[in-house]
């Protein structure tokens, strides 16, 4: 997608150095003349005192002597003082030091060069910003590092079919710019018209793999209209399985107001509520018209579309998609002439005289542009048929890489174009239909992001963005039987792949049974590894074994039967692997239920594990 760059402007004026013996190269190296240099004719020999000429502007000579750096006079910005043999010498900042003052959204924050000068940076004309002099709103784009005024004369609505029509716009999650909706298993891409903005919804790339999302897109600033007003594409579970709603914020997003939300009853009192599984059509949109509080009309806000798909179903799901939005729209125009900012290799700039919005012609279809150069997991960019600078790298997305910015050697693999690296601790997002690839799982493990039914409570989920732990978690019922209350037996193991050890295996434990309880090894968990492919184990816990073994919070039984643990309410476990630590091996959770156990228990959970955090290692 298009990316907007900084432009860097013209050097700041050179500034008069006072009270300095010397001046600093452009190299950054510093000259220190000896004294008889500095005063001809004087007695020189063993003198360390110097002075320079006219340096305070009046014509006398200006002390330079120094013990250290304090001794001497301030140095000007992107240089620093220092005192050498006596001498105070000035010296430039490293490159990229911050200077300067930035005023805002255009004008950026100015750096240092390494040379001693500070350098200015503006945003690329045509940026859009919200900061201009009329206010939030009312914003058009910058020019020259300020940000010009547009006032009410704006577009009737806004697209995506622009390069840099999401400027402003802040996303979480899978929102950005699509051209399409995303292949699932019983068809293909749904390319758009245009690119439109929306999100993939629990969709993973590679497609399609699936994965929980809580997401959002909020506008820039904008006067809120009467009604929020979009065209809207779905397809997925709706209602309260894929959650959607819209917010508002008047105050810089401290507190939102929902004025449209898909109700966890099942209801639908929109059509982006509705179940969808059908195959829609490219042009297959709904027409959304949602009433604002009278409160609010008129005043500058921001707009949220808000996603929730509380699981990781379904294949056919392909997400949530909008566009011709009647807020946040950009300035109007009336002739190409005001779009020439948009001219490029891939687009020459038009008005949409219909809805008075800056777009493009696209040209040089095929044709190599922009400056991302090919690498291991990015092609190099050409021209599309949407007149977008683009590559298409989703044939590279999830291969192996090796060039992630850690350098540590673990990279999770291809994502977005780039090389990622992986996450800090196994969480368990992300797996495809559920099942974490290469590891060894026997009985019940699996990954979920809800607490089973007991006799006790109903099923409890982990709320994405709340304060709660996120889900999912690797999890193991025990003695529950899905969907019922009654009870069976369960012993059962996961192993992970191939895997370092670190100086500790740390991870997040939940548990509501028994407990070890000693030598009656009811619900009795254990870890260990194995350091030849599982021919023999260590064991690191074990809930019926010694002080020594047995001493984890995952051992002790759940203290009060006829109550439920929070869902929040997790251990951090942390085991020394001393000698073990560095070593290739499979690391192995045991669970063993024993007997049928009691209604109230649910199981046992993990999560956050250091180890296996990409796989295999």
């Amino acid at each position: 997608m298009y990316v907007g760059a900084n432009m860097l402007g013209t050097p700041r004026s050179a500034r008069i150095l006072v009270g300095w013996s010397l001046v600093a190269l452009a190299s950054g190296c510093s000259l220190v003349n000896a004294p008889d240099d500095v005063q001809p004719g004087g007695e020189g020999g063993g003198s360390t005192t110097t002075t320079t000429t006219g340096g305070n502007g009046q014509g006398g000579d200006v002390q330079a002597e120094c013990a250290i750096p304090a001794d001497c006079p301030a140095a000007p910005e992107c240089s620093r003082a220092d005192c050498q043999l006596g001498s105070c010498v000035v010296l430039p900042m490293p490159e990229g030091t911050a200077c300067g003052a930035d005023t805002g959204e255009c004008d950026l924050p100015d750096a240092c060069d390494g040379a001693g000068t500070c350098v200015d940076a503006v945003a690329l004309d045509g940026t859009l910003c919200s900061d201009c002099e009329a206010g939030g709103g009312a914003c058009s784009t910058c020019a020259a590092g300020i940000c010009q005024d547009c006032g009410a004369d704006r577009a009737t609505h806004k697209t995506f079919r622009a390069p840099g029509a999401a400027q402003g716009w802040q996303f979480d999650g899978g929102w950005a710019l699509y051209q399409g909706a995303p292949p699932a298993p019983d068809r293909g891409e749904v390319p758009f018209a245009r690119p439109v903005l929306g999100t993939d919804g629990n969709r993973k790339r590679p497609y399609p793999g699936n994965e929980l999302e809580f997401s959002a897109a909020t506008s820039p600033p904008t006067v809120i209209p009467a009604n929020i007003e979009f065209l809207s594409w779905h397809r997925d579970e709706g209602s309260f399985f894929d959650k959607k709603a819209i917010r508002i914020s008047v105050d810089g997003g401290s507190t939102y107001e929902t004025i449209a939300v898909c109700p966890d009853d099942g209801g639908i009192p929109f059509t982006f509520c509705q179940s969808r599984g059908d195959l829609r059509a490219f042009d297959d949109w709904d027409t959304i018209s949602i009433p604002v509080p009278t409160e609010l009309v008129g005043q500058v806000g921001i707009v949220q579309f808000r996603h929730d798909t509380r699981d990781n179903c379904c294949g056919f799901e392909q997400g949530w998609f909008v566009d011709m939005l009647n807020f946040a729209t950009s300035c109007a125009c009336d002739d190409a002439s005001e779009c020439a900012y948009l001219d490029g290799t891939c687009a020459e700039a038009t008005c949409d005289e219909t809805l008075e919005e800056c777009t493009i012609t696209p040209q040089g279809l095929g044709e190599a542009c922009g400056s991302a150069p090919a690498t291991e997991c990015s092609v190099t960019d050409k021209c599309d048929s949407y007149g977008f600078c683009n590559g298409d790298d989703a044939p590279l997305e999830g291969l192996a890489c090796e060039t992630c910015p850690s350098g540590e050697g673990q990279c999770l693999g291809c994502i977005d174009g780039a090389c990622t690296d992986c996450p800090a601790t196994q969480d368990f997002f992300g797996f495809f239909n559920g099942v974490p690839a290469g590891w060894d799982i026997e009985g019940k493990w699996a990954v979920s992001s809800c607490l089973p039914q007991n006799s006790n409570a109903a099923q409890a989920c982990s709320t994405l963005g709340s304060t709660d732990p996120k889900g999912p978690f690797f999890q193991n019922t025990g003695s529950r039987q899905a969907g019922v209350f009654a009870s069976d037996i369960e012993t059962a193991a996961f192993r992970t792949p191939p895997t370092v050890l670190g100086d500790a295996l740390t991870f997040r434990s939940w548990s509501q049974d028994r407990g070890g309880e000693g030598l009656q090894e009811q619900d009795n968990k254990r870890v260990r590894v194995s350091l030849d492919g599982g021919a023999t184990w260590t064991t690191l816990a074990d809930c019926t074994g010694s002080a020594a073994l047995s001493g984890f919070p995952f051992c002790d039984p759940w203290p009060t039967p006829g109550t439920d643990r929070s869902i929040a309410n997790w251990d951090e476990v942390e085991i020394p692997l001393g000698p073990l630590a560095g070593q290739v091996a499979i690391v192995e959770f045991f669970y063993d239920t024993v007997d049928g156990g009691q209604g109230w228990e649910r199981g046992w959970m993990v999560d956050d594990l250091n180890v296996a955090r990409c796989g295999s290692y």
